[in-house]
């Protein structure tokens, strides 16, 4: 039996952020950020930010 892993990821992140709790012991601002962009919380948007789309859903219409 063969097993493999893919990255380094654990409870701290990845390998920067990982460090950086190692090093300091608390995260910085991009610390925080990257940790949210690896958990999903941040996405990329292409186009118009004008509050007409629902932040859960994506959908293009404001949820009644």
């Amino acid at each position: 039996m063969v097993v493999t892993g893919y990255a380094e990821v654990g409870p701290w992140g990845n390998a920067r952020t990982r460090w950086e709790m190692e090093a300091t012991g608390v995260f910085s601002l991009e610390g925080c950020v990257e940790m949210a962009w690896l958990m999903g919380m941040i996405t990329h948007h292409h186009g118009v930010i004008d509050g007409t789309t629902d932040t859960e859903s994506g959908d293009g219409r404001l949820a009644a």
